[in-house]
């Protein structure tokens, strides 16, 4: 249990991290928190036999395979503080009353020994080395985290951070989210002190108050009261100064200490020495150094487990041989050269199958070769065929490590892959040449878009002054299909388009110009322009001579044809500017238009 409500108290400061973050730590784990969860999975558990093993065995594997140093702490000898709360337990699961009597012995957790017995086993055969705790493995795991022995500590008790402990990762899982791997939450005793001014002297006190495991707690306070009267002393002065009230009788100076006060002198035996001790003082010889990972042994880890998780032998090296290269890969440099060749147990690498990344680390995928001499052929019930199945003799290393233990290995993976690139295509000399050679001209090249050219925006007196003539209709072609009309066809078709285009302008402009009325015009508007309303009058009257000359324009024939005759005919153009001359101001006269308009009126 640990601290009642500590965590809810400290929840804030917690950080969710992926287990990734746990790369090249070393981390120091309450064994009997992840045995006692897995005993509580009851459906699992009738899935599976044994769940607690098939849990440690793939988290203890998976944090071997990402670096991780995981050192397991059993538990040790009860406190006899403590052992009232364990009865309670018991007949909590028995279905007891909780204040049922219990023989003393069964408070000596047998079945758990039990149980954390054959863990013990497992994770030997793995490679691993458990601590022996002489009271409660969480006190041992802070102990190794105050000493700086470990990075952390995963366990599910608070009690963890009272013992002396830094960073305590709870609610370990290997099923996060999407992407992570696994997760924890992280907590940090310097980040609590920085945010609830909580060191572990208060931490100590919050016990006494609000009750743990060795003591009940004082009635009618909890956390916000306790954490109120923190907030007026110091963490190293906070246990004095509880003590100091067993003889000192004046009362409180604060509000909120008198509240604490007046609760806690009603006990006699407040605040418990025996608790205190328990935190503060260190029971027993600590290690001064943590043993590395030794050499797993992978026969007898897989007979293990085929035996106690009814696996099939197959599936169970499968899940082992990665433990096993993983290792190799990472102390082969130090196994002696002389030894190496007579090792049955060495495995030896095949070949590099391809190259992967796993988690963005840049690995290979090896493919490894059993000798015959090796015990994995003495275990029962292997299939001797399957040990030279090369899906299940292939396992993905990083290749920082590859390259230091089996750098010829390497050697030949690249130079092999150097030999299946085929070089770059270049383009044939010859086809080239042919091509040069047929059209002279060279190979058409890739079009590149780009802008298209800006063409300028003609002017309409530069577009009458290029074209000498205007026409209906489009010049034709000319070339061999060019169908030429006779000479004599031309002089009619340009006296009918004259009559009919007559007809249809005939008075047109003179007409708009009779539709004006004084009331259309508020104000002489045109004097600005003065010219522009005289234009319009004068050519209004003229239209009878306009007309014909425009209408005298050729207008079905080609430019070329006009030039022909450009030499006997003047101008039209030429002749329509001496019809109507509007570039001089001598030749008019402004009178404002509203009068005019009144004058026609």
């Amino acid at each position: 249990m640990g601290v009642k409500d500590l965590w809810n108290v400290i929840e804030s400061s917690c950080d969710t991290v992926s287990l990734d973050t746990l790369k090249n730590k070393t981390i120091a784990i309450d064994l009997a928190g992840w045995a006692v969860d897995s005993q509580c999975l009851k459906a699992a558990n009738d899935a599976q036999i044994n769940m607690h093993l098939r849990n440690l065995f793939y988290r203890t594997k998976a944090l071997l395979l990402q670096g991780t140093i995981p050192v397991f702490v059993l538990e040790g000898k009860p406190p006899e503080l403590k052992k009232k709360v364990i009865a309670e337990r018991l007949n909590i699961r028995e279905g007891k009353s909780k204040d049922a009597e219990i023989k003393d012995s069964r408070c000596n957790r047998r079945g758990l020994n039990r149980i954390l017995k054959a863990c013990e086993r497992m994770l030997n055969l793995m490679g691993l080395e458990c601590v022996k705790a002489h009271g409660e493995a969480e006190a041992m795991c802070a102990y190794l985290n105050a000493d700086g022995l470990v990075d952390g500590c995963i366990t599910q008790d608070g009690d963890c951070f009272l013992y002396g402990a830094k960073t305590i990762y709870r609610k370990f899982t290997m099923a996060g989210k999407a992407g992570t791997g696994g997760t924890a939450e992280e907590y940090s005793i310097e980040k609590i002190e920085s945010m609830y001014k909580l060191g572990r002297n208060k931490l100590i006190a919050l016990a006494l108050l609000c009750g743990c495991d060795y003591t009940p707690g004082v009635n009618q306070i909890g956390q916000k009261t306790a954490l109120k009267f923190f907030s007026h002393f110091e963490d190293s002065e906070i246990l004095r100064r509880m003590k100091s009230w067993r003889y000192d009788k004046s009362p409180a100076p604060t509000k909120e200490e008198r509240v604490v006060k007046s609760k806690c002198v009603l006990l006699e035996d407040f605040p418990n020495q025996e608790v205190i001790d328990e935190f503060l003082i260190r029971k027993g010889s600590i290690p001064t150094r943590i043993d590395n990972w030794k050499r797993p042994n992978g026969a007898a880890l897989v007979e293990f487990l085929a035996a106690n998780l009814f696996w099939e032998v197959d599936f169970t090296v499968k899940h082992v041989l990665p433990l096993v290269t993983r290792w190799q890969v990472l102390n082969f440099m130090g196994i002696p050269e002389e030894l190496r060749p007579n090792d049955p147990d060495i495995l030896i690498p095949k070949e590099i199958k391809k190259t992967r990344k796993p988690g963005t680390v840049l690995s290979f995928e090896i493919e490894w070769t059993i000798s015959r001499d090796s015990n994995y052929f003495l275990i029962p019930k292997i299939n001797e065929q399957s040990l030279k199945d090369t899906e299940l003799l292939c396992t993905v290393e990083c290749q920082h490590y590859v390259i230091k233990s089996y750098p010829q290995l390497v050697q030949a993976f690249e130079d092999l892959q150097a030999a299946k690139k085929k070089p770059q295509r270049k383009p044939r000399k010859g086809k080239t040449a042919d091509v040069e050679e047929k059209t002279g001209q060279s190979p058409k090249q890739k079009k590149t878009k780009g802008k298209k050219e800006e063409v300028p925006c003609k002017r309409i007196d530069n577009y009458f002054q290029q074209r000498k003539c205007v026409s209906s209709r489009k010049p034709e072609k000319s070339g061999p299909g060019r169908i030429h009309q006779p000479e004599t066809s031309r002089p009619q078709n340009r006296e009918k388009l004259r009559e009919n285009s007559a007809s249809k302008l005939d008075g047109t402009l003179k007409q708009i110009y009779d539709d004006l009325s004084p009331e259309d015009f508020a104000s002489d508007v045109d004097a600005d322009c003065a010219e522009m309303s005289m234009v319009v009058q004068r050519t209004c009257s003229q239209t009878n001579t306009i007309l014909p000359a425009l209408l005298s324009l050729q207008s079905d024939g080609a430019p070329q044809d006009y030039l022909s005759e450009e030499k006997t005919r003047p101008s039209p153009i030429k002749e329509v500017v001496d019809i109507v001359d509007i570039s001089s101001d001598d030749d008019i006269v402004y009178v404002p238009l509203g009068e005019r308009l009144k004058a026609r009126g």
